[in-house]
């Protein structure tokens, strides 16, 4: 096997398994929202806006959009700097990522524990698939090919 099988393999794999790993990290949330509040009547609420004293349900629609949103950017990130910086493309999206992950958890002190818990295990399972499906899909990561 040439060194272009090898590549054209790695590729191949790249743009098939990207998609996939998208797609459970938008559908990670959406299954711990609809089983909090669906199976275990857990109410989510929100901030309007950050900062903001008014708090609304969080209902799935926006679960949906925050998810693919992050998802895509994140996606987004790391083809740039797959181009732009490739020796350290992964280290640098990484690093990236766990900082957004945390920085997004529910923080506020007017959370419920159960709003915490729901809000950050969405947080944790979108971070956690996003971060550990790159890796894997990554150029040069032996586990790829």
């Amino acid at each position: 096997m040439s060194v272009a099988d090898v590549s054209a393999g790695t590729q191949g794999t790249i743009r098939w398994a990207r998609p996939l790993v998208a797609l459970g990290a938008v559908l990670a949330p959406v299954l711990i929202h609809l089983v909090a509040v669906q199976l275990f009547d857990v109410e989510l609420t929100v901030p309007e806006s950050p900062g903001s004293d008014v708090w609304a349900e969080l209902e799935l629609g926006p679960v949906i959009g925050a998810s693919i949103i992050a998802v895509l950017l994140g996606w987004a990130l790391l083809a740039v700097l797959e181009r732009v910086v490739p020796a350290r493309a992964l280290t640098i999206w990484t690093v990236v990522a766990v900082v957004v992950m945390v920085l997004s958890l529910p923080w506020n002190p007017d959370f419920t524990a159960g709003e915490r818990v729901v809000i950050g295990a969405m947080h944790l399972a979108i971070g956690a698939i996003l971060i550990i499906g790159m890796h894997r899909t990554a150029a040069g990561d032996p586990s790829t090919g």
